[in-house]
């Protein structure tokens, strides 16, 4: 499994270097000259001497912290994809930079009074443990390349809604902290460049001392143990350095992504041989490129300055992983498994399994606490609670069973047993469609409904199109789903900074709270599971038939190209629905056909069905711990669910 080379001339890749770094310290010096100018402009001498504070205290502090970060990320990525020969290793991909950051943010909220020194070993700390999690999940696979990124970044969305649900509790401290944690470079001092300067420099200079064993991970391992070197101290010792690293920048910036990804793909146009010509090279690219970043944000006034350039950089980044992903090639073909020959965890008595599902169900909608205990509220209590309770229940439990249908089909349309609404991005692209149709004067949640629907739709065309070929291991398809969900999820990020009413819709969206659902959306949810489920049944002999490739779906009569439009329909409509209820990410759509696929034989029609009880049991469950566990406060149920079916999600990846 490569990258297929790059074929521009040496020329043409030194000629874009130039232009980055021309752009980038053109616009630098342009944006400076600026700012000098209207301070001379300024007529009162209070106003200059403010001016000229923020010049020298944020102005400049802020163009120094893009190149080290820029050059950190860049020699991080560098070391990162030569000791694990993974052409798209980076820390935002191995889930480095999101570990990092989940542990930054614990101390910060949890122990606010410790120094600003305690962030670095906090970062890194965290970072070390993510890439450890990844190494132990994808250590089956021999750190494959697929394996390695795709548990990065499952790692990724974990931490994420780790560091969501401290968010909830502590959302009054945490508001800065979450725009920091975008990268934001902006600066009010030095402290920040200090600190990477004093961490990134020595570090980048032991790695030129380190260029004889780096430059040996070229070779196989066999080969580097025949020459006498201990693979195992070296390659620990280099992801050490590179971990370092990123938690440096993260400590001091925040999470800024890709960086390293771009540089390293840029220095491999112009084909640079030698370790250290390529550390020099890293550091270079890396340093124009995110400067080139802010300053174009920069130089873009108020809305420009006010936007991340982390997020920025996962506009830009993601996509050119997609594009990578789209010149990747493997060899021999990886045909269409047959569900139906895959050995069952489970041949129990299914009706009994369908039986304590519908029991803890119940257990769960009626699971209570006050201040002195838990219970399970009786016909008393119920008088109490089922004016607020039922429409959130409600709501769980159909979000839960939309997902698990939409999962159940992606799995089979797709022949990708790790296929599901969120893991690829669907659920993003209808959070994104929903947020656009919340804008519409007229049609309320229906606009709603519709927007996030069509947002659903094009997400998985455009996951389709690219990650789904055959010449790719089925897991590409996820890879590709992550990586766009990545840029929907920074598109919201961006538009989520535009001081609209309308706006405060998205956190409660992207956190996946049941506690704000009306009636009327549960009721619409209800409505939406029924059809959904009876157009389910409908399809359930195309589905039987498509685990089999596609040849033998021809040749039984089935029209592949409207089958699959119809599917992608259904898909996309229950996605939109559900991820309007319980947010973006929980994950029900890829543990409950899991789990559903082990006790129904591999038939779609009792797939369908068990999977569906799941994913709603699931929701309700979760909902139930979200209420619970932290009694006076709630956690939302989509944060709970999507740490539950990360794990899984990890864990069964890592065991494939």
């Amino acid at each position: 499994m490569t990258l297929q080379a790059a074929r521009l001339p040496n020329l043409t890749g030194w000629l874009l270097i130039l232009t980055v770094a021309v752009a980038a310290f053109g616009l630098t010096a342009l944006n400076l000259h600026s700012a000098i100018e209207l301070n001379a402009r300024q007529a009162s001498p209070a106003l200059q001497a403010v001016n000229s504070a923020i010049l020298i205290y944020a102005t400049i502090p802020r163009i120094f912290a893009a190149i080290l970060a820029g050059a950190g990320l860049a020699v991080s990525g560098m070391i990162f994809q030569d000791v694990l020969r993974n052409p798209i290793a980076e820390p935002s991909t191995l889930g480095v930079s999101s570990g990092a950051y989940l542990a930054v943010t614990l101390v910060t909220v949890f122990a606010p009074n410790l120094s600003r020194g305690w962030l670095l070993p906090a970062a890194m700390a965290g970072g070390g443990g993510a890439i450890l999690l990844v190494f132990a999940f994808a250590w089956r696979q021999r750190l494959e390349v697929t394996a390695v990124a795709v548990a990065g970044m499952t790692i990724n969305l974990v931490c994420g809604s780790l560091a969501s649900l401290i968010a909830t509790f502590h959302r009054d401290g945490t508001v800065s902290m979450m725009f920091w944690g975008s990268g934001s470079l902006y600066q009010n001092d030095w402290a920040a460049v200090t600190t990477m300067a004093a961490g990134i420099v020595p570090a980048t200079i032991l790695l030129f001392f380190l260029w004889r064993p780096l430059s040996m991970f070229g070779l196989q391992d066999s080969a580097m143990r025949s020459l006498g070197l201990n693979v195992e101290i070296i390659r620990g010792t280099c992801l050490a350095i590179a971990t370092f690293i990123a938690a440096d920048v993260v400590a001091a910036v925040g999470m800024i992504g890709f960086v390293g990804l771009a540089a390293a793909w840029l220095v491999r146009l112009v084909k640079v041989k030698t370790v250290r010509q390529r550390l020099v090279a890293s550091t270079t690219v890396g340093a124009t490129l995110l400067l080139l970043a802010d300053q174009l944000l920069f130089a873009s006034g108020t809305v420009g300055r006010s936007i991340p350039v982390g997020t920025f950089t996962a506009l830009v980044g993601a996509p050119m992983l997609l594009v990578m992903l789209a010149r990747t090639t493997h060899t021999g073909a990886h045909p269409v498994p047959d569900r139906r020959s895959q050995p069952r965890v489970i041949n129990a008595n299914r009706i009994g399994l369908v039986a304590i599902l519908v029991i803890v169900l119940i257990v769960g909608s009626l699971a209570s606490r006050d201040e002195r205990s838990l219970f399970i509220a009786m016909p008393d209590d119920l008088a109490t609670l089922f004016s607020w309770r039922w429409p959130r229940v409600m709501a769980a439990a159909t979000a839960g069973g939309m997902l698990a249908l939409s999962g159940s089909i992606l799995q089979r349309l797709t022949g990708n047993d790790m296929a599901s609404p969120e893991a690829l991005g669907i659920s993003s692209g209808a959070l994104l469609g929903g947020i656009i149709g919340a804008f519409f004067p007229i049609g309320g949640e229906w606009s709603m409904v519709s927007g996030a629907s069509l947002g659903a739709a094009v997400v998985t065309a455009i996951v389709l199109a690219v990650g789904n070929r055959p010449t790719l291991p089925s897991s590409y398809l996820m890879m590709t789903g992550i990586g766009l969900s990545t840029v929907l999820t920074a598109v919201v990020g961006i538009v989520g900074l535009y001081p609209d009413p309308r706006l405060q819709v998205v956190q409660i969206w992207m956190a996946g709270s049941t506690s704000n659902v009306s009636p009327v959306f549960a009721w619409l949810g209800l409505a939406m599971i029924f059809v959904g489920g009876v157009v389910c049944a409908g399809c359930s002999r195309w589905l039987d038939i498509l685990p089999l490739g596609q040849p033998t779906a021809i040749a039984l009569g089935i029209d592949l190209r409207k089958v699959q439009v119809l599917l992608l329909a259904v898909v996309a409509v229950l996605s939109a629905a559900a991820s309007l209820m319980i947010g973006p990410l929980s994950f029900a759509g890829l543990l409950a056909p899991h789990i559903a696929q082990r006790v129904s034989y591999g038939r779609a029609h009792a797939q369908l069905a068990v999977s569906c009880l799941i994913g709603a049991t699931l929701m309700v469950v979760a909902d139930a711990i979200g209420r619970l566990i932290a009694y006076p406060y709630e956690i939302p149920a989509g944060i709970v669910a999507s740490i539950i079916g990360g794990i899984y999600m990890v864990r069964t990846f890592g065991q494939r």
